[in-house]
């Protein structure tokens, strides 16, 4: 699966904390990943409006942490670290 960019929507005022989630999700194949690739603009546009998460993610793991804004972007080696 390939490592994807950490993204910041919106600027972050100074002084302020921020909320960080990070998720790990792998594939059996190739195909796999290249279907879930495919979807996750889909998922993107969805995630403001949906209630919560559904379905079967087995061997998916998340990790969330507070950070101050000026530490953005993060480094992946602490996502890493969290997601074990």
């Amino acid at each position: 699966m390939p490592t994807l960019p950490w993204t910041t929507p919106n600027p972050v005022p100074p002084g302020t904390d921020v909320l960080v989630f990070a998720s790990r999700f792998e594939t059996r194949t190739l195909w796999g990943a290249f279907r879930f690739l495919l979807r996750t603009p889909g998922v993107w546009r969805h995630a403001p409006s949906a209630g919560g998460l559904s379905g079967q993610m087995r061997d998916a793991k998340y990790a969330r942490w507070e950070v101050p804004g000026e530490a953005l972007p993060l480094d992946w080696a602490e996502a890493r670290r969290r997601l074990g």
